[in-house]
């Protein structure tokens, strides 16, 4: 449950590569997409729920049927913003990384 790791049985459920080979990855459960340097070591949360779901609660999953939704997929572009695309609510959001 630390924030440097992954919640539920299953996560996370999609990564994406940055330029610089940072990774980037996509929680379920608690809709959450944080940063990770190419060894492995969490630099930070990219968005959280409060972002990405505002005004529903977070759900840590324990099976894989308790988080059947339609979820999110990251991927990232040359200029090193992160694209998330909301499968639910049919859109694209757009994060940059503080300092970039």
């Amino acid at each position: 449950m630390e924030i440097e790791g992954f919640c539920g049985c299953c996560n996370p459920v999609d990564i994406a590569l940055l330029p610089n080979d940072d990774v980037i990855t996509y929680e379920k459960g608690l809709n959450r997409i944080k940063v990770y340097d190419h060894t492995g070591k969490f630099k930070g949360v990219v968005a959280g729920p409060e972002q990405l779901t505002p005004g529903k609660a977070a759900n840590v999953c324990t099976l894989p049927e308790q988080c059947q939704s339609s979820g999110f997929d990251v991927a990232a572009d040359s200029a090193g913003r992160i694209h998330v695309l909301d499968k639910a609510a049919g859109t694209i959001r757009i994060f940059s990384l503080k300092g970039d």
